[in-house]
């Protein structure tokens, strides 16, 4: 099974990169998409998505992912003007 954060090749294309996302769709079909681990001419590559049976794993990330909030500080709304 293909994780979140594990480095994948595709065996079609040779790209390869971090697996940063999944979609499972309702047929059955499960798409991952890979965020490239190089950079083409100092630009970062796109990141793309393929079938996941056409993915290799090369190294399992096995560090558990913590989701973190991003969102910042708030603090309660003040009402004005009332």
């Amino acid at each position: 099974m293909i994780k979140l954060g594990s480095k994948v090749i595709d065996t079609i294309s040779g790209f390869t990169g971090v697996v940063i996302a999944e979609t499972n769709w309702l047929y059955g079909c499960r798409r991952i998409t890979v965020a490239a681990d190089k950079l083409q001419d100092g630009i970062p590559i796109e990141s793309q998505t393929f079938d996941a049976q056409q993915l290799t794993v090369i190294i399992e990330d096995t560090k558990e992912i913590k989701s973190i909030n991003t969102g910042g500080e708030r603090g309660n709304p003040k009402r004005t003007g009332f």
